[in-house]
Order: structure tokens, then sequence, then C-alpha cells
């Protein structure tokens, strides 16, 4: 092949790779039991002419679970993976949460345990969501509107993808296709976490935002957490009556993260 056939052929493929259908198909939704108190679903979105993205979903009532943040500086890391890590926090649920600097440090909110280990940041465009568990409940808000609340666990990132059941809109570079994790909270107060499980090929914002109000997810609040590489969620169910071996999950992330967060048994 020629040296300038060869950028054409590549920008062709390219394109192929990243265009969007006149009309994108999404599979139906359908969430199974996988622990007490926990359900997955999985989800095919065909938004591209080649390559399909897929969701993969964990919802809890928090009926058996409780929320918490962890840090990997707890367990002597600067960063890890989410699978080390919630195994030695001795979690049964973790995904990436804030976004970190070059040298691993998180940024923004971070509060474990009612500790604040980093305040709140209140610049740019990207972090403009806060998740956090209260001793009222849990919430997903605008980093203006924290002041109204107590954090017991709380993490920074963002962009905020939903607000009140209604995409959020004006996201910058919200056509970018990336790896993403996140997490919202549905219309009957239940905790929902998310992450892209094909490797090849992740979701747009609008594309995530829309999947996130389909009746069967049913998303009121929701918060894109950090992407890309750091995009990763584990999962291993406490073992139900009558099971030999739980559900166990691994989506893995290409990066090592400073923080998750978790879902712990209810004390």
């Amino acid at each position: 092949m020629s040296r300038t056939l060869l950028p054409k052929v590549l920008f062709l493929l390219a394109c192929l790779f990243t265009a969007k259908l006149p009309l994108a198909r999404s599979e139906c939704l359908k969430w199974r039991e996988i622990g007490g108190d926990l359900e997955m679903a999985e989800l095919t979105i065909s938004s591209r002419i080649i390559f399909s993205s897929s969701l993969t979903f964990i919802r809890t009532s928090l009926g058996s679970y409780r929320v918490g943040v962890v840090r990997a500086s707890d367990y002597g890391w600067e960063r890890t993976d989410v699978k080390s890590l919630t195994i030695a926090s001795k979690a049964i649920l973790g995904v990436n949460a804030n976004f970190f600097d070059p040298d691993g440090r998180p940024l923004g909110l971070v509060v474990s345990k009612g500790v604040v280990h980093q305040k709140l940041h209140r610049g740019g465009a990207t972090l403009t969501g806060v998740f956090t568990a209260t001793k009222k409940g849990i919430f997903i808000v605008n980093r203006q509107n924290l002041a109204n609340l107590i954090p017991v666990e709380a993490v920074q990132a963002g962009p905020r993808l939903l607000s009140n059941g209604a995409p959020v809109e004006g996201i910058h570079e919200s056509l970018a296709l990336s790896k993403r994790a996140g997490i919202c909270i549905d219309r009957r107060g239940r905790l929902i976490f998310f992450a892209v499980s094909s490797r090849f090929i992740g979701l747009d914002i609008e594309e995530l935002q829309n999947v996130l109000v389909k009746p069967e997810i049913g998303c009121v609040d929701a918060l894109n957490l950090d992407g890309g590489g750091s995009a990763q969620l584990y999962v291993h169910p406490p073992l139900r009556a009558g099971e030999k071996k739980s559900t166990e999950l691994y989506l893995p992330g290409d990066d090592l993260v400073p923080v998750m967060l978790a879902l712990f048994p209810a004390s």
C-alpha cells in the first residue's frame, strides 16, 4: 500500500468505527438477582456501524449494604486496581471514583467515615458533581449544593449526567467516545453502579444519558466517574443459601486508581 493511500484508509476505518447509526438499537434489559438485595443487568448498545458497546449495571436498595469510600493509601498503596482494593477492604463491590493527577493524587472531595481527606474542588467544568452518603440517605448533587448536607462518605467527580430525571445539557466534549463508569440513584431511591464492559469501544456522554433514563433503568440523578483506563468494577456477592460458588464479575481497567466507592455488608 502506498504511503499516500495509507492515511486515507486509516481515516476511513476510524470513521466506520465511530460513526453512529441513524437510530441506536439496544437489547431489552433484564435484571437478575445475584445476592440478597443485589441485582445485575447487562445491556448492549448497537449505536455504531461496526462495533457495539456493552454496559453492566449493579443495583441495590441498600437494605443489606452500606456505601463506603476506600482509599488505596489506607492499605499502604499509592494506587491499585479496584479488585485488590475491594478484597483488602472486605467490601463486596468496588468501582473507581475520583479523577487523579499525573502523580496519582485524587482530585476533588474525598470523605470517608466522616473524615475529610481532601477538600471540595470548586473550579473547572468537569468535577461538577458530588456523590454523598449522609445519615439521611444518598444524594448526587451539584458541588454548589453540598453545603446543605453533612457527608459521612463522599467523592467528587463529573460531569453530572442527570438531574431530577433529565439529562444535564451543555457538557463539554459530550460526543467523545470513552470507556465510562458511574453511579446513579433511581426513582425508588436505589443505588446503581455501572461500567462499560466492552473492551474495544465505549460510549459518548449523550448515549450514556439516553441509556440511563430508559424506564427499565430509571435513573433520576447520575454522576460520571473517572473513565478511560480508570473505568473498572468488581463485585463478589456473599453466598446465598444452597450456593457453592457466588457470582463474581470483574471489569478490569488499564490504570491503577487511588480511590473507590464500595459496598459493605450493613453492620
